[in-house]
């Protein structure tokens, strides 16, 4: 039985629970407590062997046909939608921050390998690429709505791969692992996607977690694919969403922290710090 159907289906039946008016299964469907069970489902449904959630392809199978070509840190996925989301972000996106979502996959890939995950079979490759190069799409004009920046860009990335086939599981786990991938505590606990999307962007940030990394991998994504000041640009770029529409920085949130530190000239302060402890500088 197909798990969207089966999973939707079940939360149907949970107190408040209800389907989306629009169809769209990467949206919240229920009610809180609903939605935590309904990703619980994913979980247990699509356990892989080693205990994390696996990914899947358009067809519902795990896709090994983009794995690690000759073991080249370097190796981008060469489907379809990987070179229409590379030509997007491209298109729409300052170059640090093309970069930055490049590192962050590749990264991601590397944070996998060393936890004996295995491409192909553990994770998916491709859905992985396609969620590290748009998790940044509300950090541009065309996705500069008025929710924070993760969930902005959350629904256009699932737009995205949901217009080339994918099913919706993937559509759901794409938007999740978006959406969350700055919640420190909580995406590192909500499946794979989640997981290594945002240990990618963490290393790329801050370099914390980089130590299985050696310098010569590490040189060489950085040779790829420059810094040009990514830890400046991106706070900053984040901090000034907020800064003209306040909406965009929910109390509590890192939006709402960094747009906070701006009004008050401590942002800067913050961006000296990072640069200084971080591995890769800026």
């Amino acid at each position: 039985m197909n798990i969207e159907k089966f999973a939707i289906s079940l939360a149907s039946t949970l107190p408040n629970g209800r389907p989306s008016p629009d169809g769209a299964p990467w949206v919240y469907i229920t009610g809180a407590s609903d939605r935590m069970a309904l990703a619980g489902i994913y979980r247990d449904l699509a356990l892989g062997p080693l205990g994390w959630v696996a990914s899947w392809s358009h067809d519902g199978r795990m896709d090994e046909s983009t794995t690690m070509v000759d073991d080249n840190p370097l190796a981008l996925p060469d489907s379809a939608a990987a070179r229409e989301a590379l030509n997007w972000i491209r298109r729409t996106e300052p170059e640090w921050l093309v970069n930055h979502s490049i590192r962050s996959f590749l990264f991601a890939r590397l944070l996998a390998r060393h936890r004996g995950m295995r491409p192909g079979v553990d994770y998916d490759t491709e859905l992985l690429f396609l969620t590290c190069v748009l998790h940044d799409l509300g950090l541009t004009d065309e996705g500069n709505g008025s929710q924070r920046f993760e969930v902005d860009g959350a629904d256009l990335a699932a737009k995205f791969v949901a217009a080339r086939g994918f099913e919706t599981g993937a559509v759901d786990m794409v938007w999740r692992a978006i959406a969350l991938h700055t919640s420190f505590g909580i995406a590192e606990r909500c499946g794979t996607l989640c997981a290594l999307l945002h240990g990618g962007t963490v290393i790329d940030i801050t370099a914390r977690g980089s130590e299985f990394i050696s310098d010569a991998e590490a040189q060489l994504i950085h040779d790829a694919y420059p810094r040009r000041s990514a830890v400046r640009g991106l706070l900053g770029a984040i901090g000034d969403q907020v800064a003209v529409r306040p909406e965009k920085g929910p109390m509590m949130t890192l939006p709402a922290e960094l747009a906070r530190l701006r009004s008050v000239n401590e942002l800067t302060h913050l961006e000296n710090q990072m640069i200084a402890a971080s591995r890769w500088g800026s």
